[in-house]
C-alpha cells in the first residue's frame, strides 16, 4: 500500500511541480488524497498567480506586455481573483 501511496506523491508532485515532502505535508493534515489534490492544485495555481504579478510588478518600465507571459489558465485565475 505505501509503495502505491509513493507512487501517487510522485505522479502528483511532478503534474504539479512541487516537492513530494510538500505534498505530504499537505496529506498528513488533510489525511484525504482527494482533498490533497484539490489544495495542491490551488496552490500552483495560487504561486502562478503570485509570480505573474511579481514578474510584471519587477518588468514595469521594459515594455513587456502582459499578454506575453500569460497563459489562458494564468489570466483565468487572474480575473477571478480581481472580482474576489
Amino acid at each position: 500500500m505505501r509503495v502505491g501511496f509513493d507512487a501517487l506523491v510522485q505522479s502528483l508532485a511532478v503534474q504539479q511541480g512541487f516537492q513530494a515532502d510538500v505534498i505530504r505535508t499537505v496529506y498528513k493534515y488533510l489525511s484525504s488524497y482527494e482533498k490533497t489534490v484539490e489544495v495542491i492544485e490551488a496552490m500552483r495555481e495560487a504561486a502562478e498567480v503570485h509570480a505573474v504579478a511579481e514578474i510584471l510588478s519587477r518588468t514595469e518600465d521594459d515594455d513587456v506586455e502582459d499578454d506575453s507571459i500569460m497563459d489562458d489558465s494564468v489570466k483565468e485565475d487572474s480575473v477571478k481573483l480581481e472580482e474576489e
